[in-house]
């Protein structure tokens, strides 16, 4: 299925600049969540929303997740950017959050020695 999934992904890479292999393995794994109504249009307004920022407010978690994305394209130049395990973890973190309708004020995902969340597993 991913060379039909592909095509869907390269807006994204054009207009937000994501990474390309990690944002349609989320893409195709959000496809694979069991036990879910509609699941492929969850997905589909969920990326779409991500993609276009249509109607977006600042607690929204796909606000959240697309600044820092648009903010870690910007530091590909000069910082270099975030390592692809943390854009995996924030990806799911805002789907997480955009499914269970929770507002957020920042967008956060954590694994240090001395913070440690755990994985965020799609649902």
């Amino acid at each position: 299925n991913l060379i039909e999934e592909a095509p869907y992904i390269q807006p994204l890479t054009r207009i937000l600049k994501v990474r390309a292999g990690a944002t349609l393995a989320i893409y195709h794994r959000l496809l694979q969540i069991e036990d879910a109504e509609n699941i492929a249009a969850d997905v589909v307004a969920f990326f779409d929303t991500w993609k276009d920022g249509t109607g977006l407010r600042a607690n929204d978690p796909i606000y959240r997740l697309r600044e820092w994305t648009l903010e870690d394209a910007a530091r590909r130049s000069t910082k270099g950017r975030a390592p692809d395990y943390r854009f995996v973890a924030y990806v799911m973190t805002a789907w997480n959050k955009w499914r269970d309708g929770e507002t957020i004020r920042q967008l956060k995902w954590t694994y240090t020695p001395s913070n440690r969340m755990a994985w965020p597993v799609p649902h």
